[in-house]
């Protein structure tokens, strides 16, 4: 969309691949898109839609490929992390009280 940011993927190796992500919040939602460009299938080689019904929780993802989001308040060292998996009906959410703390970070 043309209110999406372009972001750097964690692995600069990825040169030929793009990452964009928009933020929009309402007053009780918070709505996060992301949109990958891959033509070469460097991330992943066939991507494919998943039904709402069919995504679960998952630890690790992070250690993979998958999207994240960071968000908490300004002066606040406690943040929220959200890992979506872009080839697997994988998500989770967790809640720190610091940078990375707790290890393991307590599923929210």
């Amino acid at each position: 969309g043309a209110n999406m940011l372009e972001l750097a993927p964690f692995k600069t190796a990825l040169a030929e691949v793009k990452v964009f992500a928009s933020l929009t919040l309402t007053r009780d939602m918070l709505e996060l898109r992301y949109k990958l460009v891959d033509s070469t299938s460097t991330v992943f080689g066939h991507p494919r839609a998943f039904a709402l019904e069919d995504y679960r929780r998952a630890d690790g993802l992070w250690q993979n490929t998958c999207f994240e989001a960071f968000w908490g308040t300004k002066g606040d060292p406690s943040n929220y992390e959200f890992n979506i998996s872009p080839d697997k009906p994988n998500w989770n959410l967790y809640r720190f009280t610091d940078y990375r703390t707790p290890q393991p970070p307590s599923p929210s």
